[in-house]
C-alpha cells in the first residue's frame, strides 16, 4: 500500500543525494583549481587541427628559441595583411599557436603561424609572412616531438 510519506521520504533522499554530489563535485573542483600548473620548459605548441578533440601538443625546448627567434626576425612585415587573426575559423587542419606566458627568450606571449602568415600578439599586434618558412620547420619540430602522425601530417599537408 502506498502512502503519502512514501514520495515525500523518496524525495528527501534524492535531495540528500544532489546535495552530497554537488559538494563533492565542488570540492573537486576547487582541489583542481589549487593545484598549480607547471610552466613549461619551452615554449607550448599546439598543432590546430581537431574540432570537437585535443589537439596535439608539445613543448618547444628552450635549445631550440634561438631558431624560432630567427625565423620571426627572418619573416618580413605584411602590411596588406586583411583579417583579425592568421588562424582560419574551420573544420581541420587551421595551423599552430605557440604559448609563451613566461616570455622566454623575449619571444611574444603568442604566435599565431598558419600557409606562410604569422600573428605576433604584442602591443600592437603584427602580422608577418615568411612562405611558410616556420610552418615547415613547426612541422619538423611536431614530428621530432611524435606529437603528429603520418596520417595528421598527411592532414596538415592537404591544402
Amino acid at each position: 500500500m502506498n502512502t503519502s510519506s512514501e514520495p515525500k521520504s523518496r524525495a528527501r533522499r534524492l535531495a540528500s543525494l544532489v546535495g552530497v554530489l554537488s559538494a563533492f563535485l565542488a570540492s573537486c573542483a576547487s582541489t583542481r583549481a589549487m593545484q598549480p600548473t607547471a610552466a613549461p620548459d619551452g615554449v607550448e605548441v599546439r598543432v590546430l587541427l581537431f574540432s570537437g578533440r585535443p589537439d596535439p601538443t608539445f613543448v618547444l625546448p628552450e635549445a631550440r628559441l634561438a631558431e624560432l627567434t630567427r625565423a620571426l626576425n627572418s619573416a618580413r612585415e605584411n602590411r596588406e595583411f586583411q583579417g583579425e587573426t592568421v588562424l582560419p575559423s574551420r573544420l581541420g587542419y587551421k595551423g599552430f599557436l605557440l604559448l609563451n606566458p613566461a616570455r622566454q627568450a623575449g619571444l611574444p606571449t603568442e604566435i599565431a603561424v598558419y600557409r606562410g602568415d604569422i600573428e605576433v600578439a604584442a602591443e600592437p599586434r603584427r602580422f608577418l609572412a615568411d612562405g611558410g618558412a616556420l610552418e615547415q620547420w613547426l612541422v619538423e619540430r611536431a614530428q621530432e616531438a611524435k606529437a603528429i602522425d603520418e596520417r595528421a601530417l598527411q592532414w596538415i599537408r592537404q591544402r
